[in-house]
């Protein structure tokens, strides 16, 4: 029993960072809260510019620290030590990653779950109270075959979107905010052994949101949804709404 405790003690000091006293700088991915009458609440990361402390050990994803006897409190792994000449955690202000899962029409008829992937990119600004702005990009390709009669439809969507994120990312956290771009859709209708295709390029708009799971300093992972709406084109296919229930693997560095 007790060599076994030992181990577990062991294993535990192995997996905490080893925090001193000293000046400390926030990743570029964190955050910080303060604790003021009575509950957390978002700071201004200024605090840390001057400031020595030492962090307690990280309990429950949180590494906590006092600054003239003001409690605050960011993310494991989110202090970055300015006596260190260690760069870890100060290049991840870049993303890019892939997703794959399934989208669902929301309009029309005879939808089902279907196969969708694609990817996603970006770059993260300086944090602000409360979380961080993120300026990225995304790219999906679905598809859909439906039966109408004697009449077989394949319905693909290329969307290609700008999406502004509002992201939490300590140990974890949840992200969302809008997007928009183009989406192109392409029909092909096959009745025996003749077929007919048309294709149109319209506004793609929606809304973007999901939850990411820090696995190191550079991989995060976690459902990628989106809420997207193409409009009408010019070949006379009519607006759509669409549903995409993503997992992202995202690579920061």
């Amino acid at each position: 029993m007790i060599i076994k405790a030992l181990f577990g003690f062991i294993l535990l000091s192995l997996s905490l960072p080893a925090y001193a006293a000293g000046t400390y700088q926030l990743a570029p991915n964190c955050f910080i809260k303060k604790f003021e009458n009575g509950k957390w609440q978002a700071s201004d990361t200024s605090v840390l510019e001057s400031a020595s402390f030492t962090p307690l050990d990280p309990k429950q994803g949180q590494v906590r620290f006092k600054i003239n006897n003001q409690w605050y409190y960011t993310g494991e792994s989110c202090l970055i030590s300015k006596d260190s000449t260690s760069n870890e955690g100060k290049s991840k202000s870049f993303y890019a990653g892939g997703v794959i899962g399934g989208f669902y029409g929301l309009t029309g008829t005879g939808n089902k779950l279907q196969l969708g992937f694609g990817g996603r990119a970006g770059y993260n600004l300086k944090p602000m109270s409360g979380g961080l702005l993120s300026l990225g990009v995304h790219l999906s390709t679905t598809s859909r075959t439906t039966t109408v009669g004697t009449a077989t439809n394949t319905a693909s969507y290329t969307e290609f979107t700008f999406n502004p994120l509002l992201r939490n990312l300590g140990k974890f956290g949840f992200y969302v905010g809008p997007e928009i771009g183009l989406g192109t859709r392409k029909l092909t209708r096959t009745v025996g052994s003749a077929s007919a295709m048309a294709s149109g390029t319209v506004l793609d708009i929606g809304a973007n949101f999901g939850f990411e799971y820090r696995l190191s300093e550079h991989f995060v992972i976690g459902p990628d949804l989106h809420l997207t709406h193409l409009g009408t084109s010019p070949v006379g296919y009519a607006a759509e709404t669409l549903s995409k229930f993503m997992f992202a693997i995202t690579s920061q560095f």
